[in-house]
């Protein structure tokens, strides 16, 4: 396997760890965090934040994905995460190198 390509998957891990504990950490609009077999509940969402952030999205983008998928994919219309910004501004400082 290509050292370069090793590397990239390496990169690729990190950064999706590191976005998976932001957003369990920072995020957490169901309330999972406290309950290991839930580690992988946002996953789904990992590779839409890693495109956002490789493109250098700005914050404001990546709060309103968040808030799509509160209201799209969770249902959670009424629901307020007065933090999102907060979380984007996390998911922003994950080193990309």
């Amino acid at each position: 396997m290509n050292l370069d390509r090793m590397i990239d998957k390496e990169r690729g891990r990190r950064i999706r760890t590191a976005i998976r504990e932001v957003l369990m950490r920072d995020w957490d609009p169901i309330g999972v965090k406290d309950e290991p077999m839930a580690a992988d509940e946002y996953d789904m969402y990992l590779g839409d934040i890693y495109g956002l952030l490789a493109r250098e999205a700005p914050e404001t983008s990546i709060s309103a994905y968040l808030r799509e998928i509160e209201i799209k994919r969770m249902g959670f219309a009424d629901f307020q995460t007065p933090h999102r910004l907060d979380v984007a501004r996390a998911l922003k400082m994950i080193p990309f190198n």
